[in-house]
């Protein structure tokens, strides 16, 4: 009987405590979904850079980029997408800086504001495969490229805002292919591209109309880069093992003038009034950058070193932001950049080339564990901003530079 008593007490007091966590420990409280996310590290490294990914078919509001929910501060410095990029711009939507981008997997186009990171679909036809995207100069006309097999297909978009006044309206868009076997494009207000059969240089405008016959050279691949004068700037194909020039070619005349070369590995980048220009070769064993300014034949070196596609120049003073590699730029560059056999780790730098002054603004790794290497700068219409597409993985990112 007492053997009774004491299992029945055992099994009551098993009861009670089994009993007890059921109803209040199922009530602690727990951390939402939201909360996690908002706390969870981007990049690598266990990096406090914020980025709140957003249903890429709804119009999203994410938390300021300099403050999170709790008030905490961030860096100035911050991923604008997670999904691969084509292609960027920034303009001014409405009052407001909006960068607006292309998604590689889909074609889509989206604006995001970099200040609040509110992100809107603006098309939503689906166009697979996009693996570069070509902005005219307001935004509202583009060229999509893409392979089909062996081929390149080129098609120009045109976008027509929504007479709707609904956010999440979407933009009209008109499709059309361009024809020939376009190798290099330049965009700008025109289009400047390359026929590869024929080495013909053609300007045209977004839609492929009014297309003029600018010349053709005897070099099998040429990369042309727009200025904002009356001249436009064209390279040869950069080769360290190869001697390359460049030129400058009149939009009117077509005359091409000789600018630079032979340098190995010649790689140019002009400012946009196309009276300065930077750029990149080796002399000996060595890399080098260098200065030169057309009004006065001068040519400067600048320091530290880099590859020019890495830059994009100040509208409103003579000055270039950069993305430098750490270290030294070893050889067989910029070809084994461009194959992806060599990966850089960069740092942000403002240089002013005609005076050989440089700051650097940001290292990535440093201050936050992640490896950037800088493709496809550019700054906002008011350069308050940075804006480029990381090689390593195609994210977009921003950098606050005001």
């Amino acid at each position: 009987m007492n053997k009774k008593i004491i299992f029945l007490t055992l099994l009551a007091v098993i009861i009670l405590i089994v009993g007890g966590w059921f109803i209040f420990g199922r009530q602690l409280p727990q951390q939402s979904d939201t909360e996690t996310e908002s706390e969870l590290p981007f990049g690598q490294g266990g990096s406090d850079i914020p980025f709140n990914p957003s249903n890429p078919g709804d119009k999203t509001t994410s938390t300021n980029p300099s403050n999170n929910q709790t008030g905490a501060t961030f860096p100035n410095f911050f991923k604008l997408s997670l999904e691969p990029v084509a292609g960027a711009i920034s303009i001014i939507k409405n009052g407001s800086t909006v960068v607006r981008y292309v998604d590689r997997a889909t074609g889509h186009v989206y604006d995001i504001k970099p200040d609040t990171q509110e992100r809107m679909k603006i098309t939503n036809n689906t166009l697979p495969k996009i693996y570069e995207a070509i902005f005219r100069s307001d935004g509202n006309a583009l060229v999509l490229r893409s392979l089909e097999g062996d081929q390149i297909s080129n098609l120009s978009i045109a976008l027509t805002a929504p007479k709707s006044t609904t956010t999440d309206a979407l933009h009209s868009v008109t499709m059309t292919p361009l024809r020939g076997e376009i190798k290099n494009i330049s965009g700008g207000t025109k289009l400047f591209y390359v026929l590869a059969d024929t080495k013909t240089l053609i300007s045209s405008e977004f839609d492929g109309t009014k297309q003029k016959n600018l010349g053709s050279y005897p070099f099998s691949e040429w990369t042309p880069f727009t200025s904002e004068g009356t001249s436009l700037f064209i390279q040869t194909r950069p080769d360290s093992s190869t001697p390359g020039y460049a030129y400058t070619v009149n939009q009117s005349s077509g005359k091409a003038t000789k600018i630079l070369g032979p340098l190995n590995g010649l790689t140019i980048l002009p400012n946009k009034t196309g009276k300065s220009i930077i750029y990149s070769y080796y002399s000996g064993d060595e890399f080098v950058l260098e200065h030169k300014n057309f009004d006065t034949n001068k040519n400067t070196k600048i320091f530290p070193v880099t590859i020019p596609e890495k830059c994009v120049w100040s509208k409103k003073e003579n000055l270039i932001y950069c993305g430098n590699p750490e270290g030294i730029v070893g050889p067989k560059q910029p070809e084994s950049w461009y194959q992806g056999a060599v990966s850089f780790n960069d740092s942000i730098w403002k240089i002013d080339p005609a005076n050989q002054l440089s700051d650097v603004l940001l290292e990535p790794r440093r201050s936050f564990e992640v490896d950037v290497d800088v493709i496809n700068p550019f700054l906002s219409p008011d350069e308050d901003y940075l804006f480029f597409i990381n090689k390593k993985d195609l994210s977009l990112w921003a950098l606050k530079l005001k």
